[in-house]
């Protein structure tokens, strides 16, 4: 049901690396490394100390001798960031610790997601009766505040059957059990309605019906585009989300800029369809004011997409594709990144997709960037996901 996989959404991306400390302000556009750590000294290794004092004498407060600020790097329950001197003191920049809410997410960083809530915002279960007779299954949804919402679709039993309908009304499991008929009389029984295959009773000796016989359905309703429990509407507690225009490039969903390294941009409940749906996003990865030398290798970017499956995807119907170029360089297959066994990964019900690129300083070093979720290789999924984009300057070698 929508809303489970968000829960695991960002998580994968902090372990990743995904989300790290604040934009700090450099030369005015150059690019860098905003860190300048080090292993020895009595305060990570810079000359100066953080103390708010021009210990070296050279008419700098707590800086390296370059110029850039002191900085080191720093982890809160949350993940791992940098922190800088600030007024002579180190101030932290990595995610932290918030007061737990039901949205999903593990707020306070404690392990635990929206723990004391009955359920977290946007799930689903099912309710109401079990699909016997005339009965249908309903939805719930977890409202605001972390409780379920009423039981809407439900077809509740009537007290008895109505007699000569061939329908089991009150949803026992047997038709008519009550009602009188000529015995050898013989009549259909269920209902040809979507998926389900009508069965027929004869009339005992006793002028009883007897039970129904080669009757098939209903079932519970999947993704699949049939009506499987059999109430005249197929899918009907598949919604398309708001989004569902975006099937071909040209019609891509502009996700917007992601600054660099910020916190992750998160959608849910997103929806594949069968007949060969795909979800197109575009976004731009903008770069930060990082601290270089001019003119030198900088290396290097990286944008990770997350998409987390639920409602029962198969993982090999599906596939997640990026380029960093136009609609008419995404019809290229061979021009596409995309997923494989590889980027899978259990514990998140996730895959992940990281792409990285260097740059050089005192360029602009942002990329757009259209990402595609669709079917792998022809197949067709069905169901919902979330996905998730981060974009950071990491300390790896360039590409």
């Amino acid at each position: 049901m929508p809303g489970a996989a968000v829960r695991r959404l960002v998580l994968a991306l902090f372990a990743l690396g995904g989300c790290v400390g604040s934009l700090r302000e450099g030369d005015g556009g150059t690019d860098g490394d905003p860190l300048g750590e080090s292993d020895g000294g009595a305060d990570g290794g810079n000359v100066e100390p953080c103390n708010g004092l021009d210990d070296d004498g050279d008419g700098k407060v707590d800086v390296n001798p370059d110029g850039s600020p002191l900085s080191r790097s720093c982890e809160t329950a949350c993940g791992t960031g940098s922190e800088y001197c600030e007024a002579g003191e180190w101030v932290c920049y990595a995610p932290q610790p918030r007061d737990e809410v039901c949205d999903n997410f593990d707020n306070d960083c404690d392990g635990d997601v929206d723990e004391g809530c009955s359920c977290s915002v946007g799930d689903q279960q099912p309710c109401g009766p079990e699909n016997v007779g005339a009965c249908r299954r309903g939805v719930q949804t977890c409202q605001a505040g972390g409780s379920w919402g009423e039981c809407t679709g439900a077809v509740e039993p009537e007290p008895d059957d109505s007699c000569g309908n061939g329908v089991d009304d009150d949803c026992n499991g047997q038709t008519d059990e009550t009602c009188g008929c000529t015995p050898g009389e013989e009549q259909a029984c269920g209902t040809d309605e979507g998926e389900c295959v009508p069965g027929s009773q004869s009339c005992s000796a006793e002028g009883l019906w007897e039970d129904c016989v080669g009757v098939q359905g209903p079932w519970d309703e999947v993704c699949n585009g049939l009506d499987d429990n059999c109430d005249g509407t197929a899918d009907e507690f598949w919604e398309a989300d708001e989004y569902e225009q975006n099937d071909t490039c040209d019609r891509r969903y502009w996700v917007g800029e992601i600054e660099q390294d910020s916190e992750p941009i998160v959608m849910n409940d997103m929806s594949l369809f069968e007949g060969g749906d795909e979800d197109w996003f575009s976004m731009r990865c903008q770069e930060g004011n990082n601290w270089c030398v001019p003119g030198t290798s900088e290396c290097t970017y990286r944008i990770t997409v997350q998409v987390a499956l639920e409602s029962g995807i198969d993982p090999d119907d599906v596939e997640v594709c990026a380029i960093d170029g136009s609609c008419t360089e995404a019809a290229d297959p061979n021009r596409l990144f995309c997923t494989h066994a590889a980027n899978w990964y259990d514990e998140w019900d996730s895959y992940l997709l990281a792409l990285v690129w260097g740059g050089t300083c005192g360029a602009d070093d942002s990329k757009e960037w259209q990402v595609v979720v669709r079917g792998a290789g022809g197949s067709e999924a069905c169901g919902y996901y979330g996905i998730a984009w981060s974009f950071e300057r990491t300390d790896e070698e360039c590409p």
